[in-house]
């Protein structure tokens, strides 16, 4: 007998947005940040996945576990790891996008 059989649970594995995470990424030092935020943004789904854009050289992205370990063997990525953000400790956030045409000062 299974253990879902014999307990009467159902098993869901799909994932749904409680999978979802907020990961760091750094960027190897060489790599030109613009590049990197493109690449990173594209391959977590989009550039509304990117929560914090640091120029020094790091994402904070909201992705998959498993897509923030994929990232892990990209070559412009140094370093990922996952971060906790209590809510109630951040203000109401007032994001700016920029155009990938313009640039940090």
């Amino acid at each position: 007998m299974e253990f879902a059989d014999r307990f009467g649970a159902t098993v869901d594995v799909s994932t749904t947005a409680a999978g979802v995470g907020l990961f760091l990424v750094f960027r190897r030092p060489w790599v030109d940040h613009a590049v990197f935020r493109r690449t990173v943004a594209t391959a977590v789904g989009g550039p509304e996945y990117v929560q914090l854009d640091a120029p020094g050289g790091y994402l904070v992205v909201a992705t998959a576990y498993e897509t923030a370990q994929a990232l892990r063997g990209h070559p412009m990525v140094d370093h990922v790891g996952g971060v906790t953000v209590d809510p109630a400790r951040l203000p109401t956030p007032t994001v700016e996008r920029l155009d990938e045409t313009e640039s940090y000062q």
